[in-house]
C-alpha cells in the first residue's frame, strides 16, 4: 500500500508539473498578447497624434498657398498688363508703318536715330549699325502680311519677331522690328 501510496504521489506530482508547465506559456501568451496590444495602441495613438499634426500643417500650407496664389496673380495682372498694354502700342505702330504710302507718312513712325532717304523711287533707312535698302510699296505690302511670332522686352526696348510666308515658294522668312520709346514707340532697327 505504501507503494501505491508513493505512486499515486509520485503521478499526482507529475501531473501538477505537467499542468504547471503547460500553464505558465498560457500566462506568457496572455501576457505578452496584453504587452502587444498595449504597443499597438500606443503605435496607434503615436500614429493619429502624427496624422493630426500632418493634417494641422497641411491645412496651414494650404492657406499659406492660397495667400500667395492671390498676391501672385495680383501682382501677375498688374505686370501682365501693362506689358500687354505696351506690346499692343508697339504693335499698333508697326500696323500704321504698314499702312504708310508715302516716305512722309513712314518717317512718323522712325526713331530720330533712323536716317531715311529716297533713291530711285526706292526708300533707304539708315539704322544706327546698317542700311536697308527697299520699295516702301513692296515693303509695307510684306508687313501687312506678317504674323507675330513672339515679342520681348528688353532694356527699354521692344523686339517684335514676325514671320512672313512667300506667295511664291512657300518660304518663311524672318523680320526683327526694335522699338524705343521716344514719346511713344518708334522704330529704330529692322532685321530680316
Amino acid at each position: 500500500m505504501k507503494r501505491n501510496y508513493i505512486s499515486f504521489v509520485l503521478i499526482a506530482l507529475v501531473v501538477i508539473i505537467v499542468l504547471t508547465i503547460f500553464d505558465e506559456p498560457n500566462e506568457k501568451s496572455i501576457d505578452a498578447q496584453e504587452n502587444t496590444t498595449l504597443q499597438e495602441t500606443e503605435k496607434n495613438l503615436e500614429y493619429e497624434l502624427l496624422i493630426n499634426e500632418m493634417k494641422q500643417e497641411n491645412l496651414q500650407l494650404r492657406r499659406n498657398v492660397r495667400k500667395l496664389e492671390k498676391e501672385l496673380g495680383t501682382f501677375y495682372s498688374t505686370v501682365m498688363n501693362k506689358d500687354i498694354s505696351v506690346i499692343e502700342d508697339a504693335i499698333h505702330i508697326i500696323e500704321l508703318f504698314s499702312m504708310s504710302e508715302s516716305i512722309e507718312e513712314a518717317k512718323q513712325h522712325f526713331s530720330a536715330n533712323v536716317i531715311i532717304h529716297e533713291v530711285d523711287g526706292s526708300i533707304e533707312l539708315e539704322f544706327p549699325n546698317r542700311s536697308f535698302l527697299t520699295e516702301l510699296e513692296t515693303f509695307t505690302n510684306t508687313i501687312k502680311n506678317l504674323e507675330l511670332r513672339s515679342f520681348e522686352i528688353k532694356e527699354k526696348r521692344i523686339i517684335l519677331n514676325y514671320n512672313y510666308v512667300s506667295d511664291y515658294n512657300d518660304s518663311i522668312f524672318g523680320y526683327s522690328f526694335v522699338l524705343v520709346d521716344e514719346n511713344g514707340w518708334k522704330i529704330i532697327d529692322i532685321s530680316n
